[in-house]
């Protein structure tokens, strides 16, 4: 779905850019604002302050080159739509190379649309299509979730136990993502509610830096321990589609009862307010 969206966005940006010589400056200021944003969160797949504030620059980029460079103004508006994404990169040569796939894309983007621009309606649209799925292709580099994100972040402030159970946290995410579309939807629902739950925790403890909160830290390891052993009854169930024999399926059995029953006192703790840090 998401996918689809950025599609889309980038279907209108392209659009507006094949006309960007016929509207007027004003409302195309506003507007191009407006998609770069759009554009950025999107591509980021989270509401974020960097999100917004790439996209925005993504726009004035694009604003103060396009005079000069139509392609030019395609590719610093890409690089800077795809920042948000490539700060979640793990390591600074992921980084990288998401950043030149995306000023690659925006300037072979912008230029299939433009060069196509005048054509017949039927081959300006056909550009304007295969311009967005080409600004689409620095997707394939592979980067962390948000939520990833915001754990690996989090470890960074962290010691001990702590920051290796935020990094167990950051893994599993990875291998529950895979597993996701087996998942019913009140399934889905509570482990969404415990990853997001777990994020604010774990910001939570960040924020009190070095003072002592045993109570916070308790209610963190409860949130990993519950997506570990969500983790494992995911792996049996998918293991089991495989096809397992009948023990494994009882195991599963037991794993998915236990999984509906912590699912049930997630809820609980979430109604008691167990995301709220305590005072300092």
């Amino acid at each position: 779905m998401r996918t689809l969206v950025s599609l889309g966005l980038l279907c209108a940006v392209l659009a507006a850019a094949q006309r960007a010589s016929t509207l007027d400056a004003a409302p195309l200021a506003l507007c191009s604002v407006l998609a770069g944003v759009l554009v950025a969160l999107s591509l980021a797949a989270a509401l974020t302050p960097h999100a917004i504030t790439f996209g925005a620059g993504a726009a004035v980029a694009h604003a103060l080159v396009a005079p000069a460079s139509a392609i030019v103004a395609g590719a610093a508006f890409l690089a800077l739509a795809y920042g948000a994404r490539a700060l979640r990169a793990r390591t600074a040569i992921a980084s990288t190379i998401q950043c030149v796939a995306a000023i690659a894309a925006g300037a072979l983007a912008s230029w299939v649309a433009i060069t196509f621009a005048d054509a017949t309606t039927a081959a300006a649209l056909i550009a304007i299509g295969v311009g967005a799925l080409i600004a689409l292709a620095p997707m394939l580099v592979e980067i962390d979730d948000p939520i990833a994100y915001e754990l690996r972040q989090a470890s960074r402030s962290t010691t001990g136990a702590l920051r290796w159970r935020l990094l167990r946290a950051a893994a599993l995410r990875a291998r529950m993502i895979e597993a996701s579309p087996d998942l019913s939807r009140s399934r889905a629902r509570a482990l969404a509610r415990a990853w997001r739950a777990l994020v604010t925790l774990a910001r939570a403890r960040v924020d009190a830096g070095h003072a002592s909160v045993p109570r916070l830290e308790e209610q963190l390891f409860a949130h990993v321990d519950f997506l570990e052993r969500s983790a494992r009854a995911l792996g049996l169930r998918r293991a089991l589609a495989e096809g397992l024999d009948s023990g494994a399926l009882a195991d599963l059995r037991i794993e998915s009862e236990t999984l509906e029953a912590h699912a049930a006192a997630l809820a609980e703790l979430d109604g008691g307010g167990a995301t709220r840090p305590p005072p300092h």
